[in-house]
């Protein structure tokens, strides 16, 4: 990544060649939830001196983007509902997030089921469905679902990684890449009815649904662009049919922002997609070898002005697999684990947050974390708690920004001209945050006549009130401007 990741990228540098003395500097995870009344007040003597000359300015914001829909942001997080099933101390943290989104897939492993066959009937379907079902930890995933809907009220987000083996594939090895034959479309769009059909008969209302996952790529299966418009029509329509009712449409769910932008390179199929699904979901990791993810996104912006169209946005899968590219090592490879991981220290909490809230600013409502905690048969290390239910500092900075969010009844994060500000807006005050993404304080110098309940650090010209964020921090300041 460049622009804003190459900087940090620099301080990364500096901060391991003082590796020892940056960690006994580190705050603690608890030091990131960062409010105005948890925040120690500076002397008095402080508030009369004058701020530093490299004090940055808030808060000019930059032009927000017409290309999409406007929409509330919100948190959410990628859970695994049988594991969470008998882990009280877990689901505790989960509710204490106040996440407003709750993704997760259910039942067996379905691609490793038996094959569909063409013509089956509805009854077949769903006796198929059952039998899955049955085969898998359902009992346990309902359990915990009803527990976590009824403490959270988040929306219920489920995905589908891919269908069984269709009658038109060849069969392959076990993982082996799979491509959807158009022909099985619709039978695929029947399986997924009938599943549905399944969950509601046990109580589960699903609020969201992606019919695939990451069709650009071949992971799990991939389906062209004119495949997936195929899937999705003969998803509502066969809902109809079976008089079930459909979530909203999720989709079609890309491995990353630069992979949306190729999958809608077809204007005509691009418009039919955006005008079908609910809403347009995106994958938003990072890709050391492109460029910054969110000016990626800038330019999926441009896109949907060309194709007039203005959809809601959401990131169904959100995390940063590399924060600092050049250090090639398992520690600072997120999609690894590894002693002394970079995933287990402030900064990846503060770089982390800081992107979410430069995507929330761009004009992203629904941001889906991956994921909440790392999985014992997993290699990763993306989770807010590790396998051992270990709380890490990136909880703690996530925890902060989604209770925020909840608490306050956010309406929209803009985003300031000094790429580490971001005000929250919203019916109930505004707050400004701040990521200090960086191994020294930071002044941040307010608007005139701005008021905020947090005291005075420094002046600044003009009888503007400056205030500081310590390092490797993410802040929240409450804030009234004229």
């Amino acid at each position: 990544m460049r622009e804003i990741n190459g900087g940090l990228c620099a301080a990364c540098k500096r901060l391991k060649e003082k590796s020892a003395t940056a960690r006994r500097r580190q705050p603690s995870g608890r030091a990131l939830l960062v409010a105005a009344a948890l925040m120690a007040p500076v002397a008095a003597a402080a508030q009369n001196a004058a701020c530093d000359a490299d004090a940055v300015s808030c808060c000019d914001a930059r032009p927000a983007s017409a290309s999409v829909k406007p929409s509330f942001p919100s948190f959410g997080v990628q859970i695994w509902p049988a594991s969470l099933a008998r882990a009280p101390q877990a689901v505790d943290r989960l509710i204490a997030l106040k996440p407003r989104h709750l993704r997760f897939a259910l039942g067996p492993n379905w691609a490793r089921q038996p094959q569909l066959r063409s013509g089956m009937t509805d009854v077949e379907l769903d006796a198929f469905v059952a039998d899955g079902f049955a085969r898998s930890r359902i009992v346990d995933e309902i359990e915990a679902l009803r527990l976590m809907k009824s403490r959270t009220q988040a929306k219920l987000h489920l995905v589908i990684w891919a269908p069984p083996p269709l009658p038109s594939e060849t069969p392959s090895r076990p993982g082996g890449e799979r491509t959807l034959p158009h022909q099985d479309a619709q039978l695929v769009a029947r399986f997924d009815v009938a599943l549905l059909k399944y969950l509601a008969a046990h109580e589960i209302h699903i609020d969201a649904i992606e019919l695939s996952n990451e069709p650009d790529a071949g992971w799990n299966i991939r389906i062209a662009p004119a495949d997936y418009l195929a899937l999705v029509e003969a998803a509502r329509a066969e809902a109809k049919r079976r008089n079930i009712a459909l979530p909203l449409i999720y989709g079609p769910g890309a491995s990353s922002v630069a992979a949306a932008r190729s999958f809608f390179s077809d204007p005509r199929i691009a418009r039919a997609i955006l005008d079908t699904v609910d809403v347009l979901s995106i994958h938003g990791w990072d890709n050391p070898a492109r460029r910054d993810r969110v000016l990626e996104f800038d330019a999926l912006l441009a896109d949907l002005t060309r194709l007039e169209r203005k959809p809601e946005i959401a990131l169904t899968e959100y995390g940063l697999a590399r924060p600092y590219p050049a250090d090639a090592s398992d520690r600072m490879n997120v999609k690894k684990r590894a002693p002394d991981h970079v995933a287990n220290g402030a900064p990846y909490g503060v770089l982390t947050a800081r992107d979410m809230l430069r995507f929330y600013g761009a004009g992203v409502g629904a941001i889906i974390h991956w994921e909440f905690q790392d999985q014992n048969w997993g290699h990763s290390s993306f989770g807010l708690l590790d396998e051992r239910g270990t709380e890490r500092p990136i909880y703690h900075a996530l925890a902060g920004l989604s209770n925020d969010l909840a608490n306050r009844k956010a309406l929209q994060i803009v985003m300031m001209k000094a790429d580490n500000l971001f005000l929250l807006k919203s019916a109930t005050g505004d707050a400004l945050w701040s990521a200090n993404a960086g191994a020294g304080q930071q002044t941040i110098l307010l608007p005139e006549r701005a008021r905020t309940s947090k005291a005075a650090a420094c002046r600044g010209p003009l009888g503007r009130t400056g205030v500081t964020t310590p390092p490797w921090s993410l802040t929240a300041t409450p804030m009234e401007t004229p």
